[in-house]
């Protein structure tokens, strides 16, 4: 639930139109590709400049919209994010004007819904992201504390598994 918000939101605050305003799908967030381009360039430059592939769609949508799934092993949220960082600067290179970073937009609404979580259990909390791995190591290396760690356990430069081994050898109190 969480990511396909966070991907409508991004969509839209980006200035792009979902397909069907509801979004309609629970495993897809899809929207219509901008007049200024096409959905086989917006495919190709994805696929060529970031090795990612997505999906156009067929039949009397096909060429119409682009498809991000956001359920499933591949669809964790380094996975999405790094699928609305390609949209950006693909569609920055196709001179598709857009409002805001959908990246940056995902990335904050998703830190917006563990706020609420906890601000609906009445608990403060302060949250703080890590693209990397080795960026919170370095962090606990200078003396960072952390009550809790959430972890992804797909990371970019190494599994959270590993990561949580780290932490437990550098800071055993966690």
């Amino acid at each position: 639930m969480y990511k396909r918000q966070a991907a409508r939101k991004a969509v839209t605050g980006a200035g792009l139109k979902l397909y069907l305003k509801s979004g309609f799908s629970s495993t897809v967030t899809v929207f219509e590709v901008p007049e200024e381009t096409t959905a086989d360039a917006i495919l190709d430059g994805v696929k060529k400049d970031y090795n990612i592939m997505l999906a156009g769609s067929f039949d009397v949508l096909a060429g119409k919209v682009i498809r991000i799934g956001h359920m499933g092993n591949n669809a964790t949220f380094y996975n999405v994010r790094e699928v609305f960082a390609a949209l950006d600067g693909t569609l920055a290179k196709l001179g598709v004007p857009l409002k805001a970073s959908m990246e940056k937009i995902f990335c904050e609404s998703i830190r917006e819904q563990i706020y609420s979580i906890y601000r609906n259990m009445h608990v403060a909390v302060e949250v703080d992201d890590y693209h990397f791995s080795r960026e919170l190591l370095y962090e606990v290396d200078d003396g960072a504390y952390y009550d809790i760690y959430l972890l992804d356990i797909e990371l970019p430069d190494m599994s959270g598994m590993e990561l949580a081994q780290k932490l437990r050898e550098k800071a055993p109190y966690c």
